[in-house]
């Protein structure tokens, strides 16, 4: 319906949120997606592979509920938008998705397993689809020097994220200092805030994502190559929390924080420049 398509630029200017596309034939199984998500993100609901790829542009990513008109679906996103996300809901495993073109961030939930899996499945896909759209953001901005624009692009497209600037130049080919150097040439003013401060920032969301489905945060810790010490400490230093707060606020709660930390050393305008992707004005 294209009222529903329309509902995306009034989420967008209310401020962050994170925004799924749903197309789901199955009146059903849509009550249900719905009532799983609604605490969590603003469902934007899609009818038509039209309609769904205008939605898939700004969207986080894409709830797709598997059936006939799926792969028609699945396609149009793909041509539009390569790398968005999808969530991939099907009845069983012999339903094949091969067809549909897959992303690396993509999710598969079974429809049996729809109450246990379908919200955790969608937060690691909104946040591959915000990091990916910020990648795209500086991708895109040739005011930001070339070096520099592939190295942020990589910080944000890292799965397991980089844990330091030694590492991500080394990704790029240049030494530290270089890299260094472009990040202060290009975001000047920055109150010591450094690119270091960053990557941290990009591993304490995958971290906070990562809870969702681990143990423990000495779990999480352990899957991202760091130790639990190390994510209290970013937790305190970054956002000014505990990780039992953290844990508590999740992914939805965690983004804007990181959101504010950047708009209030770089400005509005910066925002766009190089870190976050832009947001419709009221």
């Amino acid at each position: 319906m294209e009222a529903d398509v329309r509902k995306l630029g009034a989420i967008s200017a209310t401020g962050w949120s994170a925004v799924v596309a749903l197309f789901c034939v199955d009146e059903g199984v849509r009550q249900r997606v719905h009532r799983l998500l609604r605490r969590h993100v603003d469902v934007v609901e899609v009818r038509t592979p039209p309609a769904l790829v205008r939605v898939a542009s700004e969207a986080s990513c894409t709830v797709l509920v598997v059936g006939r008109e799926s792969p028609d679906c699945a396609a149009a996103v793909r041509r539009s938008h390569a790398h968005h996300p999808l969530v991939i809901v099907k009845a069983d495993e012999s339903f094949d998705v091969h067809g549909f073109g897959r992303s690396p961030y993509d999710e598969i939930v079974l429809l049996r397993n729809l109450d246990q899996a379908l919200s955790r499945a969608v937060s690691r896909a909104c946040l591959s689809g915000l990091l990916g759209q910020m990648a795209s953001v500086v991708e895109a901005n040739k005011r930001v020097p070339p070096l520099l624009r592939a190295a942020l692009a990589l910080a944000y497209r890292a799965r397991p994220p980089l844990r330091a600037v030694k590492e991500l130049a080394a990704q790029v080919g240049c030494q530290p200092r270089t890299l260094e150097h472009h990040w202060r040439t290009a975001v000047p003013g920055t109150g010591g805030f450094r690119l270091h401060d960053l990557l941290n920032w990009i591993l304490l969301l995958h971290a906070t994502t990562g809870r969702l489905t681990a143990a423990s945060w000495t779990a999480v810790a352990a899957e991202l190559g760091v130790c639990s010490q190390t994510l209290a400490r970013l937790g305190r230093t970054l956002a000014d929390l505990s990780l039992r707060e953290i844990a508590a606020l999740g992914h939805r709660g965690t983004f804007p924080l990181f959101q504010r930390s950047f708009l209030s050393l770089f400005g509005r305008g910066c925002r766009v420049l190089v870190l976050l992707p832009p947001t419709p004005s009221p």
